[in-house]
């Protein structure tokens, strides 16, 4: 992983230099393709050098690496442009990366963090579950929707909440949301089993508290919405994701240290363990007749979180069955005044494979209504 990221800086990288005269300076000279990116597709050759101050560059990877720094700050150390790669995506991501995919839920940040592109909405929802009072306190004078949900969701909820979809809060501690990882820059919500591969990667660098925070977000979703989400947004809300829950705390247990503070920080994160296993993986819904549980999907209607015309291709024939056109089918059925079961089938089997973590694929001929 940290080499392909590697890779990526190299052949991808992409930072503002607006009033920075150095970085404007070289990237008029590199920037072949106007792309405001030193990449390989400016075709800088080995033996061209740029200097600034008393620091040399040479080559495209050390001119892009040149870039980066004099994006960053400004500072330029010449034993940075000789620093090993490895080394040195592997102390970039310790540094910086982890701080950037940081995020938060509260009312400082709520603002910024419920906003959604998948969702045209012109003021962000955020859902707060029916027994957290103190959370719906603390949002109370956020200048968003705030919105409890109800204890037991009703047939077709997510669905009909239409352009109201929204963020869902996650665990506080002292007025102050627990911190948890994103898997890119453009998400603001908590992933299930990416989670996972983060807190091994925080662990590795050092950051316990992140680590520990996504621990304990997922303790607040088993214990308020159920179940490990998807993600923490309301269209995610039937839906979980593969469990590491387990290997999470094991993970994390092993670098806390060992006194009655983690001892009861492991009796909580268990208990939400089990729970999970017996009310989720070998409940009624995902245990099948062989004894090995299945991932499954729930709600009805079209999943609101895809892009535009994502599922065209498998509707178009349902609209000329129906004698409809495209618009009034996906409007009937999300509405549940269409009752197809093979079209239910295969929105039903469609979200499994997204509760699986593999969405979305042709692995197993999702797209197809012969199976």
């Amino acid at each position: 992983m940290r080499i392909f990221l590697l890779l990526l800086l190299i052949t991808q990288h992409a930072f503002s230099f607006q009033g920075n005269i150095e970085l404007q300076r070289l990237h008029q000279k590199y920037d072949r393709d106007h792309d405001k990116k030193i990449t390989a597709d400016d075709k800088i050759s080995a033996n061209e050098i740029f200097i600034t101050g008393n620091v040399k560059a040479k080559g495209l990877y050390q001119i892009s690496i040149l870039s980066q720094e004099l994006a960053l700050d400004g500072k330029i150390d010449e034993h940075i442009l000789n620093e090993n790669p490895v080394e040195r995506i592997s102390r970039t991501i310790r540094e910086l990366y982890w701080d950037g995919l940081t995020r938060q839920i509260d009312s400082s940040t709520i603002q910024k963090v419920a906003a959604d592109p998948k969702i045209n909405s012109k003021k962000p929802y955020l859902y707060i579950p029916q027994h957290d009072e103190e959370a719906l306190k603390h949002y109370q004078k956020s200048k968003i929707n705030i919105v409890k949900l109800p204890e037991t969701l009703p047939p077709n909820f997510i669905t009909s909440l239409g352009s109201k979809q929204g963020l869902l809060s996650l665990a506080m501690k002292n007025g102050k949301g627990v911190p948890y990882v994103v898997p890119g820059g453009r998400f603001n919500e908590m992933y299930g089993w990416d989670s996972y591969f983060h807190v091994l990667g925080t662990l590795s660098d050092g950051r316990i508290d992140l680590a520990k925070g996504m621990v304990d977000n997922f303790v607040y979703e088993i214990n308020h919405y159920g179940q490990i989400l998807n993600a923490n947004r309301t269209y995610y809300l039937t839906r979980s994701q593969p469990p590491f829950l387990t290997s999470m705390i094991k993970a994390v247990l092993s670098e806390l240290p060992k006194n009655d503070e983690t001892s009861k920080w492991l009796e909580v994160s268990l208990k939400a363990a089990v729970k999970e296993y017996e009310t989720v993986w070998m409940g009624k819904d995902r245990l099948t007749d062989t004894g090995l549980s299945r991932y499954a999907g729930f709600d009805s209607g079209i999943p609101p979180e895809v892009e535009p015309g994502h599922f065209d291709h498998i509707l178009i024939p349902f609209a000329k069955k129906h004698r409809l056109n495209l618009s009034q089918l996906k409007k009937r059925f999300n509405d549940g005044k269409i009752n197809d079961p093979d079209l239910m089938d295969f929105f039903h089997q469609d979200r499994a494979v997204r509760e699986s973590g593999h969405d979305t694929t042709y692995r197993w001929r999702v797209g197809e209504t012969d199976r």
